[in-house]
This record gives C-alpha cells, sequence and structure tokens, in this order.
C-alpha cells in the first residue's frame, strides 16, 4: 500500500516582458493528469494507491506534513545533486543511494497509513506566444539555446524506518507540457 501525499506541482508562465505568473487552473489540470498516469502505470500490479486528500491532511495533520513535504525538497535536491553521475555527483552516494527522512516520518504515516508514502513533486514553465517569438529571436541572433527546466520528481519512501527506498526524476531540459 501507498499513500501518494498531495502533489507539489506549479505551472509559471512567462510573458513577454519576463512576468512570471502562477496558474493554478493549469497546475491543477497537471496534478490530476499525473494522477491519473500514476493509475494507469500501477494498475495490473499488487500496489494500492491511497491519493491523500490536501485538504484533510491540513487540517488534521499540517504540521507534520509541511516538514515533511520541506524535509523532501532537500532530500530531493541533494539526491539530484549527488547520487547521479555529473559534475558534483559523489561516487559513495552514486554506488550506495542511502537518504532517509528518519523515524519523523511515521508522525505523517498516522495520516496516511500505508507501508510507503510517496512524495511528488515539480513544476512547468510555459511562455505565452510573444515570449516564444522574442526568445526565438534572440537565441537565432546569438546562437544560444534558451532552455526552460520542466523537473518532476517522485520519491517512495518508507513509512517505518524513514528510508528513501525509490527516487525518480526526469529529463529536466526536455520539451515537456504537463497540462
Amino acid at each position: 500500500t501507498i499513500s501518494v501525499m498531495p502533489i507539489d506541482f506549479k505551472v509559471i508562465q512567462i510573458s513577454a516582458g519576463g512576468i512570471q505568473e502562477e496558474m493554478d487552473e493549469w497546475a491543477a489540470e497537471a496534478k490530476s493528469l499525473i494522477q491519473d498516469f500514476l493509475k494507469l502505470e500501477l494498475s495490473g500490479r499488487n500496489i494500492q494507491l491511497n491519493f491523500i486528500n490536501e485538504t484533510s491532511l491540513k487540517s488534521t495533520h499540517y504540521d507534520e506534513w509541511f516538514s515533511q513535504k520541506g524535509l523532501y525538497q532537500a532530500i530531493a535536491a541533494s539526491a539530484l545533486d549527488h547520487g547521479f553521475k555529473g559534475m558534483s555527483g559523489f561516487e559513495d552516494k552514486i554506488n550506495h543511494f542511502d537518504y532517509t527522512f528518519g523515524k519523523d516520518i511515521q508522525f505523517l504515516a498516522e495520516a496516511a497509513p500505508a507501508d510507503a508514502i510517496l512524495f511528488i513533486q515539480g513544476f512547468d514553465t510555459c511562455r505565452t506566444t510573444g515570449k516564444f517569438w522574442i526568445d526565438a529571436f534572440v537565441q537565432g541572433a546569438t546562437g544560444v539555446p534558451i532552455f526552460y527546466y520542466n523537473p518532476l520528481n517522485m520519491g517512495l519512501v518508507d513509512s517505518k524506518t524513514g528510508d528513501l527506498l525509490w527516487f525518480k526524476s526526469n529529463n529536466i531540459l526536455q520539451n515537456v507540457d504537463f497540462r
């Protein structure tokens, strides 16, 4: 059994003037698609998913969820920086991928009884038409490619020990529209 924490995902639209605006409706659509994809991918396997309602979680276990969500963000950043081959990868972390939340995860597990807890976080950047054409002009004039990051990562945590059992991140430079 896996309890899926509320998906922490934002969609940011960038205007021609560089103004960034969070698009709540687009984020809700992306979260729904991610949730549907999880259900589809794990159907037919011996895995039961329990999607935790954010409103309910905030009213009963807000402090536990907020602190563990923050800890996940720190662990995910460290895993991305050091647990994979690259300029800042640590050979020990690559060979022995061991990250933990510690036993405090058990307080959150009370709100979401399961064998494991799944955290999902990320964001998507979308450009307005004006921003697209400005970027195209600048890229054509300079020859320097312009990238927008679209990270999505997932971490599965043992609800008893707090050990990170599995971690997956997408290629943040691929052109993805999570909507």
